[in-house]
């Protein structure tokens, strides 16, 4: 499994449309990205064990679960399909500078830069090897 810098589906923006808590699990800083408290960030748990009592204390506790979505009093899901989105801003510094600029090197800004992480079984408490 590749945990990769800052990639984040857009499944995660389409489950906060609706009335669920997000359980993430990647490298993006999603303290960036999403409103404080909205959703559960499972590598910030040490162990399974450990995110699973979380999650079981969230589950019998209504006002720790209802306060996960106390973020919507405050803030909104924008519903722009991400390419309007991405052309808009790839456009809005030509559009204020006059100067277009682009990325020459696609393979050192999508492989080498993304700095993915790979999970091994034997050094990460997340996985155990079933052999």
């Amino acid at each position: 499994m590749g945990l990769c810098k800052d990639y984040v589906t857009e499944k995660l923006f389409n489950a906060m449309q609706y009335d669920i808590i997000p359980i993430v699990f990647g490298s993006a800083n999603y303290t960036a990205i999403l409103p404080p408290n909205s959703y559960i960030d499972a590598l910030q748990f040490p162990t399974v064990p450990t995110l699973v009592d979380h999650l079981m204390e969230v589950s019998s506790n209504e006002i720790l679960y209802k306060s996960y979505f106390q973020w919507k009093n405050n803030f909104c899901v924008n519903s722009i399909h991400y390419l309007c989105s991405l052309c808009k801003h790839l456009n809005e510094n030509a559009l204020q500078t006059g100067v277009i600029t682009t990325n020459r090197d696609i393979i050192k800004w999508w492989v080498r830069d993304a700095k993915c992480k790979t999970i091994k079984s034997k050094t990460n408490n997340w996985f155990t090897n079933k052999l």
